[in-house]
């Protein structure tokens, strides 16, 4: 009786899973239905969709989507795009999903910045995001009624 050899298979599945880590995007239930983050065939870009709808797209090599935990008839997203570099990976927006579906999308903000934490505020999202310097610093940023600002906590 002939074994195979666990190396071999090992080799041969490898290629398998770098393919599928490389097409993985970020999904989420909203309440308005199912959010996506999806790779476009054509540039280094990501599309956000709601159930199959474009709702934006960003340049980066991946996407991740993080939801607030929603309040009133809003639903906010938070929206991380990651592009390869030395220092500023990763850059922010925020998508605000109404009741009838209508969409906004917040200006980017918190380059060379890693997200803490993303609460309900204000009717609003409030997102803050620390760098480790020199020096290290924490930004909050506060996105609500189509306005983003930005607040230096320390």
């Amino acid at each position: 009786m002939k074994t195979s050899h666990p190396a071999a298979a090992a080799l041969f599945l490898l290629p398998l899973l770098w393919a599928s880590a490389t097409q993985a995007a970020d999904s989420l239930q909203s309440r308005y239905g199912l959010l996506s983050a999806q790779p476009s065939v054509e540039s280094k870009s990501y599309g956000v969709f709601l159930d199959g709808r474009r709702l934006a797209e960003a340049k980066a090599d991946d996407i991740r989507l993080y939801r607030v935990t929603p309040h009133g008839a809003s639903e906010h997203i938070v929206v991380e795009a990651w592009s390869p570099g030395l220092h500023c990976q990763y850059r922010y927006f925020i998508l605000t999903i109404e009741k009838d579906l209508s969409v906004q999308r917040s200006p980017s903000f918190g380059e060379c910045q890693r997200l803490q934490s993303a609460s309900y505020h204000r009717n609003g999202a409030l997102v803050i995001l620390s760098s480790n310097g020199p020096p290290p610093k924490t930004e909050s940023f506060a996105w609500q009624g189509g306005r983003l600002t930005k607040q230096l906590r320390n």
